[in-house]
């Protein structure tokens, strides 16, 4: 996720979101994480509310020690 941050325009960018929701997307579903109770079935309100925390702390996300 920081690597797509990192690009200018990122979240103006509708592309390079729906590109990173995927990715999210694919990780959820890996067997380490489809295992947990409602991940598969609440996948898409998990993508977002990721996508907001990371559009929200960006500066965080990218500059932290």
């Amino acid at each position: 996720m920081e690597r797509e941050l990192k690009l200018i325009g990122f979240w103006e960018s509708i592309p390079a979101r729906n590109k990173l929701k995927a990715h999210i997307k694919t990780t959820l579903l890996q067997p380490d994480y489809s295992k947990l109770p409602n991940v598969v079935q609440n996948r898409e309100h998990i993508v977002t509310r990721v996508i907001e925390l990371a559009e929200k702390n960006n500066d965080a996300i990218l500059y932290a020690t």
